[in-house]
Order: structure tokens, then C-alpha cells, then sequence
């Protein structure tokens, strides 16, 4: 956190150049900046081969299969190939591949390795200068540790002219890496403003080919050099601050626009950027934008506007402008009335597998869904802010720059952050609305339609028996205000928390969900009319109807529907432990003693779609097949007020 403090206050330093200027050519960074060519299909063979046995024609060994199918054989080993043709609309480019295998693999090309792939890293260049109909053949090992793995992304990305060249230099550079008991002044923070400018190139649409091949070439004869490393890193640097303030024209979001906090009158807009810099929101009725408002703030990486003054229940237009760069044109809706039918999504733990978060926001535009609402472990660890972007913002851009989002925060986000149970880039990043009195960005609620949401976090307490919302606390106690005053003017009422108190299912031990959560909460929920209680933590789906009374003597029956919907992007669980009489699925039997993997239906992805019209609920919950292809409903109902 602190490096990337000191990183912000030397671009700043470095790319202070006043307000920009306008800029003679408007350019529009749209949500594919570079084209993509996603590669599902594959041959599979499980076992060792040797690198001969893989690239000879022996159709005998191999099945076909297709990405982001897991296997839990411990130090199993699984060979993928398959033949790529450089198709006419990478042609000129340079190609780059782009794999992911959790937790390890080694990427072969035409019989030679190319690089090495891990959940969260894997990439080379594949050919320079690509030619239509070029063939290759690519080659994947993929190695089990010891809980499971899964080869999940398989990119060619064509980028301009000269990003291969400038991929290969950065790979170089990292072999100056110091060892861990050795220190190199400066290694990080450079490491850190290459990344980011790395990522101007991946967002940039027509990044300008000169200052590619210049930084590449000053990396390239700096590492030739034989000179000091202190002295390479001292050069490169001065190469950057050069560079970098010509990036800042256009500086290129980090984060495309993303909607927050819908209001009837009002909206927040929130974006980021490469480079610190100053930006404008255009917005209209129409796609006219007759509307500018502009930041006012010093040049900054995070943007946060808001909209007000809005007319109710309306649609609106936008687009955001930064230097000579612009997003493409997003809308939005301000609030229904409470008479309107409205639709809302729910799922959580998407953090991990960027990809597979992402193939499922492609799911949920055709939707069209009023709202968003995440059960939070949106990323790994919180302190490591490179993962809000690329496992939360930037797989959501397909639909967030339409439909505001909202986060149930999970334990993953406070990772590194438990010491003072406050997150700085959920903070930064998020901006959820704080309407009543004792509510934070951590725990709020708000009114849509004729419905009342109420946001929990668990995660505020700190107790030996699990995680809870401690009597007395300012938490507890707004939330049984805030239930108790839902329950006497909305017709319905729903709660999101990350931790579930109740959950069958987990992988690889005993869990049952949040014993305190269950004599503390339960309570309250199942007192005030709360319809649908939506978790997750547990990464699978668990369902549960209402199985009235409730009894707070013993814990039998519940009024409310029970929901986990854990299958957003992560690994997912695989064992059933426990039977709750609160949970109807998974309906196949538990088996608390052994900790093998369930062949049980409801381990998947999935999100879920709830409508409301009035008295009456739809509900239904949509399934995502591990290649990133619609799976279709495989679960729903209907409930009705009086």
C-alpha cells in the first residue's frame, strides 16, 4: 500500500502539467480495446507425455475437452494441445498469448517452451508481425498441487506493433530482481511503473508506436549494457520520466466508468486511470450529452463524480472524457417508482479466475437487470491492489458502466488488513450510499422499488467462535432499527452478507456456516419479514424455501428463504457436511466424516435473477459451463405476499 502511495506521488511529480489541453483527435477507449480470440476447444491427455509424444500425430492419446474443467488428483498431471491459425483480423499485429493455469503450468510452442503459466501470471509472444494463416502448434502441462487445478484462460490478443518487442524487455528486466535478502534501491518502484505502463498499453486502443518501441529499446541496451544494476535501474528510470508525461495526453482508464449508488434524482460515477489526471463527465438524455461536469480535484488515478438533479425514473446517457481519450457511451436509469417491476442479480465470490468472473458479467447483460449486488470476496487479498482491478473492475466493465453494483464486503478484502478492520481500496474503490443514521460504506441499506436491500459485515467483530455482528455494536444495533422500520413500509425485504448462517457445503473440511450468526442474527432476520437471505463464502449454491414457524428456542423452522450464491468466479467447493432443515439444496445426503468430493449438481457457476412485480417474486438461478457458455436455469421459484 505504501509503495503504491510513493508510486501516485512520483507520477504525480513527473506528469504535473497543469489542466490538459484539448487535443486535436478524440480517441475512444471501448471495452475490447485490442481484438481477442478466445480458445475453448482443446485436446486433453491425463497423464505424463513426452514432449515428442505431444507434437507427433497420435490422435489415439487425446480426447477433446474444453477449458476451466478442475481436477482434484493430487500431483496429477494433464497435457492440453491443439493448433491455433492466425486468423485475417490479427493479421500485422503482434500476437500475444495469454494463459492461465492454476496452480502451475508450462507453455510449449512448435515443440519449444515458451513460458510458464500460474493462476495469476502466463503470458508470451507468440509472433511479431502476425501473418494471416500463420499456424502454430501450442502445447499446455498442466501440474495438480495438492487441491486442485484447472487450465481456465487461453487468450490471442492482437496488440500494435511493437508490444512484443516491449513484453520481451520487461521479461528481461526481471531478472534483475534482487534475491529476498538482497536489496536494490528503486527495483520495486520501477517493476510497479513498468506494470502500470504496461497496462496503458493492454487499455489504450492506438497506443503511439514510437514511445513502444523507444522504452523497449532503452531496456533492451540498458540490460546489454554490463553496467551496474543500481546504474541500469537509474537509466531506465530517466527513460520513464521522459515517456510518461507524453502517456498522460491520454492517459487510458485502468477502469473503464462504473455506476454506484443509484438515487431517484442522482447517480455516482466512478473511473480509473493509468496516470494521474483530471476528467469530465458528458451527459444528456440523449446521445447528444448537452451536460459536461467536470472534476475538481488535483490529477488524481481514482475519479468519483456524482450526478444529481436527475429526473426520476429516467434514462440517462454518459461518457467520460480524460485528456483526448474518452470511454465509449454507457446509460443508466435512475430509480423506479415503488409501482414499477424491477430486476436485481445477485452473486458472489468471483475473486481468483478473472476470466471465469468475466465470462459470467457477459452472461448477466442480456439480462438487463435494474442492479447488481455482489456477496463479497470480490478479490483474493485486499492489500494487493492490483487484484481490485483485475479480478473485481475490470471483468465487470462489460455491464457496470450500465447498472450500478453494490458489494456485501467478504474476509477476503480485509486480507491485510485485520489489524484495523478498515480496507483503503474498498474505501477508495466503492462508494455505497449511507442513508440512515449509525450505516457505514460497510454496512448500509437502501430503498428500490417497493423493496428495502440491507448490506451486513460480518467481518467488523473480532470473536474466538467465528465471525458475528456483535450485540451492542453500532452495526448491531443500526440493523435492528433498519429491519424494524423495513418491515413497516416495504413490501419486501432482502439481506446480503458474505458469511452464510447456515451452509452444507465446503471443500476439504468441516463447515456449517456462522454459529453466532445463527443465535445473533437469525433472531432478528426472522422477526422483522425478511423474505430472501443472500450469502456466499461456501463456493457452490445452497437454497433453501421457508419452512414455517420459526423457533428462537431452538433454532428449528424459518420464514425467510436461505440463499448462498458462491459460484462467481472462484474455486468451487465439492463436499457436502452437513443437512440443515433451512437448506432444501443441495439434496443429495451429507457425509460429515470423510472429506472426498461429492458428485452433488449444485457445485457450479452460476448467478441468480430475482424479479419483483409488486406482491409477486420470480426467481430464478442461471448456470455458467466451465468453457464460459450459457448453461441455462437449473433452479427457481415463485413467492407471493397477501
Amino acid at each position: 500500500m505504501q509503495k503504491m502511495k510513493l508510486l501516485a506521488v512520483i507520477m504525480i511529480l513527473f506528469i504535473s502539467n497543469g489542466r490538459l489541453g484539448a487535443q486535436s483527435e478524440t480517441v475512444i477507449q471501448t471495452n475490447n480495446p485490442h481484438p481477442v480470440i478466445e480458445l475453448n476447444e482443446w485436446l486433453v491427455h491425463t497423464g505424463d507425455l513426452t514432449l515428442d509424444q505431444v507434437f507427433e500425430n497420435n490422435p489415439s492419446l487425446w480426447q477433446n475437452e474444453t477449458l476451466n474443467n478442475e481436477w482434484w488428483e493430487d500431483k496429477a498431471i494433464k497435457w492440453f494441445k491443439r493448433e491455433v491459425v492466425i486468423p485475417g483480423e490479427l493479421d500485422g499485429l503482434d500476437v500475444v498469448l495469454h494463459i492461465n493455469v492454476a496452480p502451475v503450468g508450462t507453455v510449449y510452442v512448435n515443440g519449444n517452451e515458451l513460458f510458464h503459466a500460474g493462476e495469476r501470471f502466463g503470458r508470451g509472444v507468440l509472433i511479431e508481425s502476425a501473418k494471416a494463416k500463420q499456424k502454430f502448434e501450442i502445447a499446455v502441462k498442466a501440474q495438480n498441487g495438492s487441491y486442485n487445478c484447472r487450465f481456465y484462460r487461453a487468450d490471442l490478443i492482437g496488440m500494435p506493433e511493437g508490444y512484443g518487442m516491449f513484453v520481451n524487455a520487461i521479461e528481461k528486466f526481471k531478472i534483475l530482481k534482487p534475491a529476498a535478502d538482497i536489496k536494490l534501491d528503486g527495483f520495486d518502484i520501477l517493476m510497479m511503473r513498468l506494470d502500470r505502463m504496461d497496462r496503458y498499453f493492454q487499455r489504450h486502443p492506438s497506443p503511439d508506436p514510437t514511445l513502444l518501441s523507444s522504452i523497449a529499446d532503452s531496456i533492451q541496451k540498458e540490460l546489454n549494457s554490463n553496467s551496474m544494476p543500481s546504474t541500469v535501474l537509474k537509466e531506465i528510470s530517466k527513460k520513464l520520466n521522459v515517456i510518461e508525461p507524453q502517456l498522460t495526453k491520454s492517459p487510458a482508464f485502468m477502469v473503464p466508468p462504473y455506476l454506484q449508488a443509484v438515487k431517484d434524482d442522482g447517480i455516482t460515477i466512478m473511473w480509473e486511470t493509468v496516470y494521474p489526471s483530471y476528467g469530465k463527465v458528458l451527459y444528456g438524455k440523449d446521445k447528444q450529452l448537452d451536460n459536461t461536469l467536470i472534476e475538481e480535484s488535483i490529477p488524481s488515478l481514482m475519479h468519483e463524480v456524482t450526478l444529481s438533479g436527475l429526473e426520476k425514473d429516467q434514462d440517462y446517457f454518459y461518457m467520460v472524457k480524460v485528456g483526448n481519450l474518452s470511454s465509449q457511451v454507457y446509460s443508466f436509469h435512475t430509480k423506479k417508482p415503488p409501482e414499477a417491476p424491477m430486476k436485481f442479480i445477485i452473486y458472489g465470490d468471483s475473486r481468483t479466475f478473472p476470466k471465469v468472473h468475466e465470462n459470467l458479467v457477459k452472461m448477466m447483460v442480456d439480462e438487463k437487470p435494474d442492479f447488481i449486488a455482489n456477496v463479497g470476496d470480490v478479490v483474493t487479498t485486499g492489500i494487493n491492489l492490483n487484484e481490485w482491478i483485475d479480478e473485481h473492475f475490470y471483468p465487470l466493465r462489460h455491464i457496470s458502466g450500465n447498472v450500478p453494483t453494490y458489494i456485501s464486503i467478504g474476509n477476503h478484502e480485509y486480507g491485510g488488513y485485520w489489524d484495523t478492520r478498515v480496507v483503503p481500496p474498498f474505501e477508495e474503490r466503492v462508494h455505497n450510499p449511507v442513508n440512515t443514521t449509525g450505516s457505514t460504506e460497510y454496512f448500509y441499506s437502501f430503498d428500490y422499488g417497493n423493496s428495502h436491500f440491507i448490506f451486513l459485515d460480518p467481518n467488523k467483530a473480532d470473536s474466538p467462535y467465528g465471525d458475528r455482528i456483535s450485540p451492542g455494536s453500532q452495526q448491531y444495533n443500526w440493523f435492528v432499527n433498519d429491519v424494524k422500520r423495513a418491515k413497516e413500509k416495504s413490501e419486501w425485504i432482502f439481506v446480503f452478507l458474505h458469511q452464510p448462517p447456515y451452509s452444507e457445503c465446503w471443500s476439504g473440511g468441516y463447515y456449517d456456516g456462522e454459529p453466532l450468526l445463527r443465535s445473533e442474527i437469525v433472531p432478528i432476520i426472522e422477526a422483522n419479514n425478511v423474505d430472501i437471505v443472500f450469502a456466499g463464502h461456501t463456493h457452490d449454491y445452497e437454497r433453501g424455501l421457508p419452512h414455517p414457524p420459526y423457533d428462537p428456542e431452538t433454532g428449528k423452522g424459518n420464514n425467510a428463504v436461505y440463499v448462498i450464491a458462491g459460484g462467481g468466479g472462484s474455486n468451487l467447493d465439492n463436499h457436502k457436511y452437513k443437512e440443515w432443515e433451512q437448506i432444501d439444496l443441495p439434496d443429495h445426503k451429507a457425509s460429515p466424516d470423510n472429506h472426498e468430493t461429492d458428485e452433488g449438481e449444485y457445485y457450479l457457476y452460476h448467478y441468480i435473477v430475482v424479479e419483483i412485480d409488486g406482491k409477486n417474486l420470480k426467481y430464478k438461478a442461471v448456470k455458467m459451463n466451465g468453457d464460459g457458455s450459457p448453461g441455462g436455469i437449473f433452479d427457481s421459484f415463485e413467492l407471493k405476499h397477501k
